[in-house]
């Protein structure tokens, strides 16, 4: 495996059935890694498109917890969503490895 001298290195993994993922970035330098590492989490959560509460659940749960750094909701809708009927509410955070 080759080494970094310097520059970001950038993993997407899917951690689920409904498409979430989580993007490592780690930062190197003299090819030392720099701290922190970031973990970018994107998470899908399918919900009945009438289901208002759960975008104010999800929304509360983020503003609740301080380690979930640049926090924010998106609806995520899709074509085969829209023919049965549910969108996805994506929950995205990062959180900071020391």
């Amino acid at each position: 495996m080759p080494t970094i001298s310097h520059g970001n290195e950038e993993t997407t993994q899917t951690i689920d059935d409904n498409g979430s993922t989580k993007t490592i970035v780690k930062r190197w330098e003299n090819e030392a890694l720099q701290k922190p590492v970031r973990h970018r989490y994107e998470i899908r959560h399918r919900t009945d498109k009438t289901n208002i509460t759960a975008i104010e659940q999800l929304i509360k749960s983020l503003l609740a917890d301080p380690a979930k750094l640049d926090a924010s909701v998106k609806i995520e809708r899709t074509k085969m969503g829209e023919q049965k009927g549910y969108y996805n509410l994506v929950e995205c955070y990062t959180t900071l490895e020391f």
